[in-house]
């Protein structure tokens, strides 16, 4: 019971009056979802309602009420890519969530703080499966021209990509290219005429602007690169040209510019403002070195720790940060012994974030110290999951983890030169935080955060296990365990700093479908929300 002299009766009051007033509304959402006029504003309105009776559930530790409300959010996000009506099994399922409510309703008149507990049928019944086409099929659907003036790599090339594109088409010469690019107006355009792929992009743009474009060049040639960024071209492989890397761009392309879930960075602001973003400092290459090469041992690493005062003060810094769970270090050598070459690595390029400081969050109801601690608690969390499923996969994930939500820094100081702080605010507390994102600036945090990873040069699984976090579903097959496991990691641990309190019933499905044990995970999410209190 909550008793009057309580401290939080006054709060408990007003999130009563709320929690029942919101009951009615809940109802007549309901009964919109299944017609086709007030589909659309039902499906909102209801996101915000859950939404809102989870957030404010969190300062009780009403458990049952959050899962709930938790699972029904999702519910609601799987509906908005649903046509109207919902399907009758779907109504039946919310209907049951509106019972489950009204009773909690009841019991929160008589001032309880421990509610019944709801029907384990809500949690497993009510499953949308999500109409999402995948990469491939959709880049089945799509025309490819490849360009390159050696005729036997045409031939190798359409022979590997045939079966994986709707038709392909090989040419040798300029006048060819122009002349396809002129009549068949193909959806993708491959070059690999080195140098000339400068040429060859403003020939192509020419016929088809902003479309999909590879280019392929010279692994020593950093000019012709730089000069394709000008360009706006920013799919670049280098030679020599493997079919599976080549493979993977297209996948990526298709993502960027075939699908209408999202948008991958095409806001050319935030695109040139990554172009424009310092190279990575030679200490953290140095780390990169060490951390790459197994002939060296964490005594080389402590080596190049010391060599910069600034990082040794943040990996200490870092090493007696509640967060991070370990006793009182007091030197560098044990900081890093402790820590390892995994972690260390990843500590010191979140560190790269410190040049944006000053930048305004409050778009996300969150400041530098929140976003600082995200990284950290992303990082603490994986670290102590994956190391009971896979050491070795820690040398992308832990990267990954700490790095994940650089781009929200980008976004935010885009949405306040746009303007847009206030309109941002109110759909993300009404739909979250991707679809705020989607709607207002056509991208996500983890989009923007692999393209800076891209820029530093970090290596192509790290790139596209962030790139493909938002939907694992559509990741190539080699980074899909490294995607889904960030996808959990970063829903788990989100941008303003809240942390889930309970796996949701969707991971609980996809780690057992995958032989992958729940109860480490909950152990490990356990621990992170312990640190974080202190």
């Amino acid at each position: 019971m909550i008793h009057v002299d309580d401290e939080d009766y006054e709060i408990y009051e007003i999130f009563r009056d709320q929690f029942i007033n919101n009951i009615p509304q809940i109802k007549k959402g309901i009964v919109d979802l299944s017609g086709t006029k007030n589909y659309d504003i039902a499906v909102n309105n209801l996101f915000r309602i859950f939404h809102g009776l989870k957030a404010n559930s969190r300062h009780f530790h009403f458990e049952q009420i959050i899962a709930l409300a938790d699972k029904t959010e999702k519910m609601l996000s799987a509906l908005r890519e649903c046509a109207a009506p919902a399907e009758e099994s779907i109504i039946e399922w919310f209907e049951k969530v509106y019972e489950q409510y009204c009773i909690w309703g009841e019991e929160m008149e008589d001032g309880t703080s421990k509610f019944s507990q709801a029907n384990p049928w809500l949690f497993e019944a009510g499953h949308i499966e999500e109409n999402i086409e995948t990469l491939p099929s959709i880049l089945k659907k799509r025309s490819l021209v490849y360009f390159d003036t050696n005729r036997d790599r045409v031939n190798e090339i359409g022979i590997a990509l045939l079966s994986v594109v709707k038709s392909f088409r090989g040419v040798g010469s300029f006048a060819a290219l122009e002349k396809i690019l002129a009549e068949e107006m193909p959806d993708i355009c491959v070059v690999n005429v080195g140098e000339n792929c400068v040429q060859a992009s403003v020939v192509y743009q020419k016929y088809i602007p902003n479309g999909a474009f590879i280019a392929v060049v010279d692994k020593t040639d950093k000019q012709t690169s730089l000069k394709l960024g000008f360009k706006e071209i920013y799919h670049i492989l280098k030679t020599p040209l493997a079919i599976e890397e080549l493979s993977r761009e297209l996948l990526i392309v298709t993502d960027s510019h075939f699908t209408s879930r999202r948008c991958l960075i095409d806001n050319k602001k935030i695109q040139n403002f990554i172009s424009t973003l310092k190279p990575l400092p030679s200490t953290i290459l140095q780390i990169q070195q060490v951390c790459n090469d197994p002939e060296l041992s964490i005594k080389d690493l402590i080596k190049v720790v010391k060599q910069s005062p600034i990082l040794a003060g943040q990996i200490l810094r870092a090493a007696n940060n509640p967060l991070y769970g370990l006793k009182e270090v007091n030197s560098i050598d044990q900081a890093v012994t402790i820590f390892g070459m995994k972690r260390v690595q990843a500590i010191a390029l979140s560190h790269m974030a410190d040049e944006f400081k000053n930048v305004d969050l409050s778009a996300y109801n969150c400041n530098e110290t929140i976003f600082s601690s995200v990284g950290a608690l992303r990082l603490t969390l994986m670290m102590q999951w994956y190391s009971k499923v896979s050491i070795a996969d820690l040398s992308v994930l832990s990267i990954t983890a700490i790095l994940g939500n650089i781009g929200q820094l980008l976004i935010a100081q885009e949405i306040a030169r746009l303007g847009k702080k206030d309109e941002f605010f109110k759909l993300m507390v009404s739909e979250g935080i991707q679809i705020a994102e989607e709607k207002i600036m056509h991208t996500t945090t983890p989009s923007v955060s692999s393209d800076i990873m891209y820029y530093w040069k970090l290596g192509q699984d790290i790139v596209d296990a962030v790139r493909f976090s938002d939907h694992p579903k559509n990741a190539p097959p080699e980074i899909a365990r490294f995607a889904l496991a960030n996808h959990i990691v970063y829903r788990l641990v989100k941008l303003d700093g809240t942390i889930e309190s309970t796996i949701p019933v969707q991971f609980v499905k996809v780690l057992e479908k995958r032989g992958m044990k729940v109860e480490v995970l909950a152990k490990a999410l356990k621990n992170v929300i312990e640190l974080s209190k202190k």
